[in-house]
């Protein structure tokens, strides 16, 4: 499988992500030191709301673009998980359609595929086209600075919307989807009458692998959407390690 990865908007947002951590920290501090000055607690207060507001926003941030060997980044997560696909799947990180950035497209014989990934653990209901967290309000609060859920069946909607528009712009009307995947391990799916797919991370694999083929599709034709994808500057491509068995060379004997 063929990588493709913007870079360059990774580490734009990470650094973002602790910049906004900073920011509500030294709010914080702001905070407390008028208490301490002024003695006024209505001062404080215009200070620690939006600290508080910044300073989970960006802990969420940077938990999602931090990458480490416990917690992979999602990216990195979803090489892993699809890295024994053959060449003629493409996957392509952060590429950006219109105004849009579309996280995870993975172009595959078939059309594409846009992938959202949610990291968030517990129980979490899909009814139609709507997810909800099922938790108590005590432990959303213990786990405000964790992964959010957000709306993911928006974030579904508006990739393969925008990547259908752009691709039928230029001339290359192919099938596009949508899947939210879960890769906390600890998360539990509860459908009702669902018209989104959602599958856990160890899905993925063979959800992919069981999407339909359109013979019309060609190698030819992923590889010029996969240029118009990552037009610009800041990617970088990670070609599949071919490797050739050894030749053995038959010698007669004298």
């Amino acid at each position: 499988m063929r990588v493709i990865r913007n870079v360059t908007y990774a580490r734009k947002q990470k650094s973002r992500a602790k910049w906004l951590t900073i920011s509500g920290f030294l709010l914080f501090a702001l905070g407390f030191a008028l208490v301490a000055v002024l003695n006024n607690v209505m001062y404080s207060y215009m200070t620690l709301i939006p600290a508080y507001v910044l300073f989970i926003a960006g802990m969420q941030q940077l938990g999602k673009w931090t990458n480490t060997p416990r917690r992979p980044r999602g990216d990195i997560l979803l090489d892993e998980t699809l890295k024994h696909l053959p060449d003629r799947y493409t996957l392509i990180h952060f590429a950006k359609v219109g105004n849009t950035v579309i996280e995870h497209v993975l172009l595959h014989p078939g059309g594409a595929l846009t992938i959202v990934i949610r990291d968030v653990a517990g129980r979490v209901e899909l009814q139609k086209k709507r997810f909800r967290r099922r938790s108590n309000p005590i432990g959303r609060i213990i786990g405000a600075s964790g992964p959010p859920l957000g709306q993911p069946e928006h974030e579904v909607e508006g990739g393969v919307a925008a990547l259908q528009a752009l691709l039928k712009e230029r001339q290359h009307e192919i099938d596009v989807s949508g899947v939210v995947v879960f890769t906390a391990i600890d998360h539990e799916l509860d459908e009702i009458d669902p018209e989104l797919d959602a599958i856990g991370i160890a899905d993925l694999a063979d959800y992919v692998r069981v999407l339909e083929p359109d013979p019309s599709f060609k190698q030819t034709d992923r590889e010029q959407v996969a240029g118009i994808l990552t037009a610009g500057d800041g990617f970088e491509r990670n070609e599949p390690v071919r490797t050739r068995r050894p030749v053995v060379v038959k010698r007669r004997a004298t």
